[in-house]
């Protein structure tokens, strides 16, 4: 819209990256978090995280975190999880981390 975004948001613009595939992803993690109530999530959390090339999912509370390697598998079609341990801990922790700064889920 050509307009200026007030000074008092806390975010960063993602036009760079519409329609610029190429544009310089990996020095900003991005984290996704839907909180919600009903019963298919009990009050968990829908979440995912990205880092660079990578990026960890966790799509329902009763299915396990995946782990994708994007560079190799864009459509995200093998779960790399198992191969690669230590980017997966490392990813959780931050994702956990970012979750719980968050602050409190009223329903928990």
């Amino acid at each position: 819209t050509q307009t200026e975004a007030p000074s008092d948001i806390d975010g960063m613009s993602l036009v760079k990256w519409f329609g610029e595939p190429a544009a310089d992803q990996a020095d900003r993690e991005i984290y996704f978090v839907r909180r919600e109530g009903g019963r298919a999530y009990s009050g968990l959390t829908a979440q995912a995280l990205r880092q660079g090339d990578w990026k960890l999912v966790h799509n329902l509370p009763t299915q396990a975190f995946e782990l994708y390697n994007l560079a190799d598998d864009p459509r995200e079609q093998n779960d790399v999880s198992a191969k690669h341990p230590k980017r997966m801990r490392d990813m959780m922790n931050a994702l956990m981390k970012h979750v719980q700064a968050a602050g409190h889920v009223p329903w928990q």
